[in-house]
């Protein structure tokens, strides 16, 4: 019993002492971490982390402790239940077993024998030896078949013990460092204005922000004629309108361009080109998109809408009103320049009507002439419908104006005469125009040539006014080249190009008085003032009055009180 007493104690002692050592190193490694986080208390993220890691250390750490003292706690109530049971029990068998032996010395000895023991002492030692020897042999059965007490249940090994939890409650911050203030782990923010002080935004030239947008040729075309300077004025062609009259089925290039967002154009461009190109127009009962015979054989389709495109870039907030006509032989159907002016006057939203193609339906009556030989030939001469200078006087009389392409012949205006041809020159219509308006009505036509930009002189192709006076006063040159709007590097040239330039300086011109909250003067005034205040070049009989100069135009109106 003794010994086993013994081995019980040396194990707990062993026990107590390990429990000692893990609470030991789980306080030292408390206070390390504790210390160690004091000391690390920085702004740093890597800092930061560090803190966090050493307090998930300590919080270990305090959750080790707790769980060896309750280890400890448990095995040391076991032991003392242990040893209490095995002490009752042995002090039981002690009870019992001195309780028979004094049984069997009363009933096996005599009373005399007792006395007799006492007077004798071997007596008494061979009795203790009797003794012994039983407590041995019963020492030796015990060993033998050692009695093992029933297991007890946790309840019953410790009553007095309360439950423990073994994740102990995270401790606050504070409790861990209560000498160290709580710390925000961002910082305020830094107002904007210390970091990037505001600089006053940048002015944006309108100007240079719309040219940029444009092909470099169709940038000095604008330069050349002034317009670049009443665009700084905010004068960029509004509230006016320009209605072209081509060929049906020429615009249908201009509307997939305009359509196709993986064109050339800009964004702001294409915007530009959606919101002021309008829908075709023709005749009653006629598609103006649909071409017709001449045009399906002869022309590649593009010419209205290059045309159309030239006052879209140049005057980019007027309207363009786009007028087919259309003829084709053997049809009874029939629509050209004369009905396409007649409707085009009885519209109010109409300013300025642009001719640089159309079908203008004409005679050609022959005659018999002679040639330089004497001999027998037919002549024929060019005679145009009594409706076709109607439509002119009605537009005039509307307050619209009418810019003319001089045509690419490279001849002189000139009336209708008989000639061995029967093909209606360019120059013929013009000319017939000239004879067969009266004075008012010519005041709003005017007649546009070709001026090449790179040499600054005029087109050897295009027409010209000639010898004829009245002519020339009704004549300027503005550059009649233009790059397609899709077509990078692809620049077509004729007086085509030349005419929309001059009508797109009459709608700028008279933008710039809208622009300065006036009302604009007549647009035959501004006409007139655009030929007076050109450019002379060459001579009067190969560019007219000159090179348009808008801005030269609009000081001058201002000058005459407009």
């Amino acid at each position: 019993m003794t010994q086993f007493c013994c081995s019980n104690t040396l194990l707990q002692n062993e026990e107590s002492r390990m429990i000692q050592s893990k609470i030991a190193l789980g306080d030292q490694l408390q206070k390390d971490s504790i210390q160690t986080l004091r000391k690390s208390m920085l702004f740093s993220r890597e800092r930061w982390v560090k803190i966090i890691a050493f307090f998930f250390l300590s919080c270990f750490a305090f959750s080790s402790v707790v769980e060896a003292r309750q280890v400890k706690a448990l095995r040391q109530s076991a032991s003392v239940k242990k040893q209490s049971v095995a002490l009752k029990k042995a002090d039981a068998r002690t009870a019992v077993t001195k309780t028979r032996h004094s049984q069997a010395k009363v009933v096996k000895t005599r009373p005399q024998r007792v006395v007799a023991a006492r007077k004798h002492p071997r007596s008494n030692v061979s009795s203790n030896r009797a003794h012994t020897r039983t407590v041995v042999s019963r020492q030796k059965q015990h060993n033998r078949h050692p009695v093992t007490p029933p297991p007890l249940p946790i309840q019953a090994l410790l009553p007095s013990v309360p439950p423990v939890s073994v994740t102990p409650p995270p401790l606050p911050l504070q409790a861990l460092l209560p000498s160290v203030p709580p710390v925000s782990v961002t910082p305020p923010p830094l107002p904007i204005q210390a970091l990037l002080p505001i600089a006053p935004p940048i002015p944006v030239d309108p100007v240079l922000s719309y040219l940029s947008q444009l092909p470099a040729h169709t940038q000095r075309n604008a330069e050349i004629v002034e317009l670049t300077k009443l665009y700084a004025l905010g004068a960029w062609g509004q509230g006016m309108t320009i209605a072209p009259i081509d060929q049906s089925g020429t615009w249908k290039y201009l509307r997939d361009v305009i359509n196709n967002p993986y064109s050339l154009l800009t964004p702001e461009r294409r915007e530009n080109y959606r919101k002021h190109f309008l829908p075709a127009i023709g005749g009653p009962n006629l598609h103006p998109d649909e071409k017709n015979a001449w045009i399906r054989i002869c022309d590649p389709g593009f010419h209205g809408a290059d045309v159309s495109s030239v006052v879209l870039d140049l005057a980019p907030q007027t309207k363009v009103l786009p007028v087919s006509t259309y003829d084709t032989p053997g049809s009874p159907d029939f629509y050209d320049v004369a009905d396409a002016v007649m409707d085009l006057a009885q519209r109010p939203d109409v300013n300025i009507i642009n001719i640089s193609a159309g079908h203008v339906h004409f005679t050609s009556p022959s005659k018999d002439g002679y040639d330089a030989n004497g001999k027998l030939i037919y002549v024929y001469k060019t005679v145009y419908t009594p409706k076709f200078a109607e439509a002119f006087r009605a537009a005039a009389q509307a307050g619209k104006v009418i810019v003319l392409a001089a045509g690419n012949g490279g001849e002189d205006i000139k009336p209708p005469e008989f000639t061995q041809s029967t093909k209606m020159p360019r120059s013929q219509i013009m000319g017939h125009l000239v004879e067969a308006l009266d004075p008012e009505t010519l005041e709003s036509v005017f007649f546009a040539g070709n001026l090449d930009p790179e040499t600054g002189t005029v087109s050897k192709r295009s027409n010209k006014p000639g010898p004829w006076e009245t002519a020339q006063k009704r004549f300027a040159v503005t550059p009649g080249s233009h790059e397609l709007p899709d077509v990078k590097g692809l620049i077509t040239k004729g007086t085509s190009f030349s005419s929309p330039l001059f009508a797109s300086g009459i709608a700028v011109v008279a933008s710039a008085f809208t622009a300065k909250h006036k009302a604009h003067p007549p647009l035959k005034v501004i006409g007139q003032a655009l030929l007076d205040t050109a450019d002379p070049r060459e001579s009067a009989e190969i560019s007219g009055c000159g090179v348009m100069r808008a801005k030269k135009a609009f000081d001058r109106l201002e000058e005459m009180g407009y």
